[in-house]
């Protein structure tokens, strides 16, 4: 997870499309794996990925933007209105449910 500032990150995600159910599958070193619902057509995955990290982190949608990786299953995510510490916690929080 790089910090450009108190309030924003930018966390890597490795993006599974397709998937039964949405969910966080893993946090390793920095990069998060997350499964989404959606096709990877028409950026659909891209929308999944967002609402699904806004809503578990609580922010609204427009917090959250992909900025590396739009048609990659490797992207980097924009996290803005939350400072680092309580985005890993709350990661890690969600891998514990």
């Amino acid at each position: 997870m790089a910090c450009g500032g108190r309030e924003s990150c930018v966390v890597e995600v490795f993006l599974k499309p397709g998937a039964k159910r949405s969910r966080l599958i893993s946090v390793d070193e920095g990069r998060i794996t997350v499964s989404v619902t959606a096709p990877a057509s028409e950026n659909k995955a891209n929308n999944a990925l967002i609402k699904f990290l806004a809503g578990q982190l609580r922010l609204p949608k427009s917090a959250c933007a992909v900025v590396k990786g739009h048609r990659s299953r490797h992207k980097k995510v924009a996290i803005a209105g939350m400072d680092p510490q309580a985005i890993a916690g709350k990661l890690d929080q969600m891998m514990k449910t």
